[in-house]
């Protein structure tokens, strides 16, 4: 104890320092687990999974029913509707579209080709891609043998989270009867004028 310190270098042995206690902090690490210990966490990760997999599967169940549910709301409906995809396909014709039309509407056919002029009907949906407001215009549907039957068409896009385009809501009016009496006023109009000048 007596000798004189002769270098204070921590990493020369020394007779002061050789017999030190020695100590180290260690973070981010845990004693080993042990074989209990490793066989109840696989226990709980395994009951984990079932858990979470049994709440997707309820979700997914739900979701089914509410989809369900909505099908059969839209496919009664007395109003024409068409669903279609991103890409412009048809995935949904209601039967009051199907009845409209004289009919059925082939899923998955292109969209703007069920109407006289698709490239309005194109220009339409590339339209609704830049716009959050609706469209609306009056068109002509293909009818059962080539009939070319005015409608209203009102159409929606669909967007899901981030803004992704899912599809396109159509929904469409019936202008036959409407046609039909603009018609008659317009040649009850031209009898008028006809007797008036006669």
């Amino acid at each position: 104890p007596s000798k004189p310190m002769i270098s204070d270098n921590p990493l020369e042995l020394s007779p002061r320092r050789s017999f030190a206690a020695w100590s180290e902090i260690v973070r981010g690490t845990a004693v080993p687990w042990s074989n209990a210990e490793l066989a109840l966490a696989r226990a709980i990760g395994v009951a984990l999974v079932d858990i979470i997999v049994q709440v997707q599967a309820v979700r997914l169940l739900i979701a089914e029913h509410q989809q369900a549910q909505i099908r059969a709301t839209v496919a009664g409906s007395r109003e024409p509707v068409l669903i279609a995809g991103a890409q412009g396909r048809v995935l949904f014709a209601n039967d009051a579209l199907q009845s409209l039309r004289g009919q059925p509407v082939a899923l998955g056919s292109d969209l703007p080709g069920l109407f006289t002029r698709p490239a309005s009907v194109q220009t339409a949906l590339d339209h609704l891609r830049t716009t959050p407001h609706g469209w609306r215009q009056e068109l002509e549907l293909c009818g059962a043998d080539g009939n070319a039957l005015p409608v209203a068409v009102h159409a929606e896009l669909v967007t899901g989270r981030g803004g992704v385009l899912l599809g396109y809501v159509f929904t469409l009016a019936d202008l036959r009867d409407s046609r039909r009496a603009d018609s008659a006023r317009a040649h009850r109009r031209g009898k008028a004028l006809y007797s008036q000048f006669s």
